[in-house]
């Protein structure tokens, strides 16, 4: 992810908030694009059934290395491509 950004980090004050983003992080679509000009569109489901599935096999190998580092708290993880990655 060479220009990667993301948006704000939100603490998740309740297991309600917590279901909410479960829920929005299976479902979310995107729009990839370039000036103006729309090139691919993707879905959560596109990541090994979604950034949450994603997480869950990523975390699983890094246990399974016993010299491993592990995700700690804080950590920013990006789970893998929605879209296509063109070349431009």
């Amino acid at each position: 992810h060479g220009a990667y950004r993301h948006g704000p980090i939100v603490a998740l004050e309740s297991a309600a908030q917590r279901d909410e983003w479960f829920s929005l992080l299976k479902k979310f679509e995107i729009v990839l694009s370039s000036d103006g000009e729309e090139i691919d569109r993707g879905q959560a489901i596109n990541v090994l059934d979604g950034p949450l599935s994603a997480l869950k096999h990523f975390i699983a190998g890094l246990e399974s290395d016993p010299l491993g580092r592990r995700v700690k708290a804080g950590d920013l993880v990006t789970t893998g491509t929605v879209t296509r990655a063109p070349r431009r």
